[in-house]
């Protein structure tokens, strides 16, 4: 039982980190880099990047309850005696309501950040009189237009820390699953 767990709950964190490259590799990291995006005059880059993330958090979205009916099979067609198998079940269908929702929240919170992020790639656009990029920096020469970008980041930063305490905690649960087993 212990081992299938095991297997199930490292199954869990292969696609979280998947999902993870699969972020960097888009390079969500740079959509704000100054000298990018005043390279990116017509923000077609910009757009593809947000396209992409989105496309991103959209699979693992849907990833999640694949991810769930798979392990239940898993459990249904293991060779654990029936008592052993029916034990299992009943725990994995007990946390499974939380889990996903944890897993959801999570998704959640990163598709808001991308919404975010879109935003201020957006109104950088639309603003491109009022800022220069100067030493890898957004400098504005409008107060307004800077206090509403700042806004913006602000929220999105907000987000990210979110997501990112929720990413730990999902994270250090199932690490806490597989040294229980």
């Amino acid at each position: 039982l212990s081992k299938l767990m095991r297997d199930i709950v490292t199954g869990s964190l292969a696609a979280q980190q998947e999902y993870q490259k699969a972020i960097e590799d888009i390079g969500i990291a740079r959509l704000l880099d100054a000298k990018r995006v005043d390279e990116d005059t017509s923000l077609r880059e910009s757009r593809a990047m947000v396209r992409k993330a989105r496309e991103a958090v959209q699979r693992m979205r849907e990833k999640i309850p694949e991810m769930q009916a798979k392990a239940r099979e898993t459990i249904e067609k293991s060779s654990l005696s029936d008592s052993t198998k029916r034990q299992a079940l009943r725990g994995f269908d007990a946390s499974r309501k939380q889990n996903d929702a944890v897993a959801q929240e999570s998704v959640d919170l990163e598709s808001q950040m991308i919404d975010g992020l879109s935003e201020a790639v957006e109104f950088l656009g639309s603003h491109r009189g009022s800022w220069s990029a100067v030493n890898g920096q957004f400098e504005f020469t409008d107060q307004g237009a800077l206090d509403e970008y700042e806004a913006i980041r602000k929220a999105v930063d907000e987000l990210g820390k979110k997501q990112q305490a929720l990413a730990a905690q999902l994270m250090q649960r199932q690490r806490e699953r597989i040294d229980q087993m």
